[in-house]
């Protein structure tokens, strides 16, 4: 990773949340994403709401959402951007959160994002395959294996298959019990 802490010292990964605001668990994939590589990687890592610690790092996300302009990030912080820089009109990139992103090192996901920034304090963070976060059981379920068959028993074009696709069909619900 871009910026290497002692590895006793634990990593905060910290979404920002404002009370109410739902919306800022779109990022929850992405700050997963983070922990676990860090934990790859062999650091004490952690997901949190809301919380900054004061020894280690935080790795911010969701910095642009509600940034006060009177609040300043711990050095000890990093900021994940993820939203557009290059759009005109992103009204998520108000004076305050430019001031954030000005003033903090900055990791993102996007190089034409990196290049709307003056400083030099930013770093491409690539995304990759994490065994941990699969979700989805991909292996194929009877019941998965028994709809493949039924579409493959529709005939492409017309014709007197009728009574064959019927017979198919029979059978693969038959398989599915």
């Amino acid at each position: 990773m871009p910026t290497r802490p002692n590895e006793n010292l634990p990593v905060n990964v910290c979404i920002m949340q404002p009370p109410g605001y739902i919306h800022s668990l779109a990022l929850l994939e992405a700050a997963e994403y983070v922990v676990e590589k860090c934990i790859l990687l062999g650091y004490q890592a952690n997901l949190s709401k809301n919380r900054l610690i004061p020894q280690g790092l935080n790795i911010v996300f969701g910095a642009h959402i509600s940034p006060s302009d009177d609040f300043k990030f711990p050095p000890n912080t990093i900021i994940f951007n993820t939203e557009q820089l290059p759009e005109i009109n992103n009204s998520w990139i108000n004076p305050a959160y430019k001031k954030v992103l000005d003033s903090n090192i900055v990791w993102d996901y996007s190089a034409v994002n990196l290049k709307c920034l003056a400083h030099q304090k930013k770093f491409l963070v690539n995304f990759y395959h994490v065994d941990k976060l699969n979700r989805l059981n991909l292996s194929f379920s009877k019941y998965a294996i028994a709809q493949r068959k039924l579409h493959e028993g529709f005939p492409r074009s017309g014709g007197d298959a009728g009574h064959s696709r019927r017979a198919q069909r029979h059978a693969n619900v038959a398989a599915l019990a």
